[in-house]
């Protein structure tokens, strides 16, 4: 485990807090948490806290009031939300009490959060990271309303710096241990948002409309959205099963020139190229590897600016153009 000193930031505030970090990551959207889950996301705490528990300094809950020192036991609520979701039969009851009961349990599960920060002060940003978001969606057509459909996304980073090598072998075991509905690991951010989430939004905006590499990572409240459809491809890309079958059943899986497909569990890892790629669409620099994967993957991407709040400055046209930025010519 690296301890070298932070990199230079993306962006500070005019008294020099840096509040943005560029980031190697990874953002895992899930299938919708099962009480199987748990174990699971057990063992992918165990290989993070390995990894960059040492340099993570504190964490926030969103059951919490304040930022605590992070210990490897608050990586358990986790992986314990998964027992959280089931909702006690109502007694005597008929349907329609029991999605009342639904949906006034679902009130107090739902955006739940756990982020953890290497930062010392707790109002900075720092490149090490560690996020677990879940939100409740709305129940399914037909649903005994005895459980609560939550979609959630594991989101990690490190610096840019850190090895290449020991990067895609650590993340590919964590991704190894997930029942994915789709992942993208690469180029990313890392932010701040404790004192200012308007700061860092803009600095991102900026950085990523012009390095076409660096996913946004935007999923807050956006979840089921970026379950049905993805948000980016990356240097690697996963497709979960169910996303592979919707990709083949919509006539994806073209030939691959510059990029590599190969199985990751029921699933299949997208590989474009041997490093990841920052791009620069001022220099006209758009890493032709990442088109590739994009546009065997667009039947699933998203394409649609529309009802994605993602932070202002983003709006509908400028999101859709970030979306759509691996098949136009000009940048967003």
């Amino acid at each position: 485990m690296s301890h070298d000193a932070a990199p230079e930031p993306l962006a500070r505030l005019a008294d020099r807090t840096p509040i943005v970090y560029g980031a190697l990551g990874a953002v895992f959207h899930l299938e919708r948490l099962a009480a199987e889950d748990e174990a699971r996301l057990d063992e992918v705490n165990d290989l993070v806290w390995g990894w960059i528990g040492p340099a993570l300094a504190h964490v926030s809950l969103s059951c919490a009031e304040r930022p605590e020192p992070v210990r490897r036991a608050h990586l358990d609520y986790i992986a314990t939300h998964c027992a959280n979701l089931g909702v006690a039969p109502v007694p005597g009851g008929g349907p329609e009490d029991q999605k009342i009961s639904a949906h006034l349990v679902r009130l107090g599960r739902d955006e739940m959060s756990v982020v953890c920060s290497g930062a010392r002060d707790p109002f900075e940003a720092s490149p090490y990271s560690y996020r677990f978001w879940a939100e409740i969606g709305d129940l399914p057509e037909g649903s005994d309303a005895r459980s609560l459909p939550a979609h959630a996304v594991l989101h990690l980073t490190v610096p840019e710096t850190w090895p290449l090598a020991d990067f895609h072998a650590r993340i590919c075991a964590i991704a190894a241990k997930l029942r994915l509905r789709w992942g993208a690991a690469g180029y990313t951010f890392s932010d701040c948002e404790a004192q200012n989430s308007q700061a860092p939004a803009a600095a991102i905006y900026a950085h990523a409309r012009r390095y076409w590499g660096y996913d946004v990572a935007e999923y807050v409240r956006l979840t089921e959205a970026f379950y049905r459809r993805i948000r980016t491809v990356s240097w690697l890309t996963w497709l979960g099963p169910s996303m592979l079958d919707e990709l083949r059943a919509r006539g994806g899986l073209g030939a691959p020139r510059l990029s590599t497909w190969v199985a990751s569990g029921d699933g299949v890892l997208i590989q474009a190229g041997g490093a990841p790629e920052r791009g620069d669409v001022n220099r006209r620099q758009v890493p032709p590897a990442y088109r590739e994967v994009d546009a065997l993957v667009r039947p699933l991407r998203a394409a649609s600016g529309a009802d994605l709040p993602f932070f202002a400055p983003w709006d509908e046209g400028s999101i859709e153009r970030w979306l759509r930025r691996f098949e136009v010519a000009s940048g967003p």
